[in-house]
């Protein structure tokens, strides 16, 4: 596990939140993914999943190591991690 964390943190900040919030909160890809900011309350520390697998919702904690990170994040979509344009999407989406 040292080496997975020491190679995130080589990575770039939204790269490192992402494999974080999948690792320390046991989300899958696509609640990681597609998580927005309004699901998000970094006072409290909390990830307001609207929905998950079984239709229900649920808020998981999120540690301080990751908070601290979202909060370096900066906030150009809705999406805590938008995807980028490239060669195949053309486009910007969550």
């Amino acid at each position: 596990m040292p080496y997975l964390l020491a190679s995130i943190e080589e990575e770039p900040l939204r790269n490192q939140v992402y494999f974080l919030t999948l690792i320390l909160t046991g989300s899958r890809r696509d609640e990681a993914r597609t998580m927005q900011w309004s699901h998000v309350d970094l006072e409290r520390g909390l990830w307001h999943k609207p929905t998950m697998k079984t239709g229900v919702s649920h808020t998981v904690p999120i540690p301080t190591r990751l908070t601290d990170l979202f909060k370096q994040l900066p906030r150009v979509s809705e999406w805590v991690s938008p995807s980028e344009p490239n060669n195949i999407n053309h486009h910007q989406q969550g």
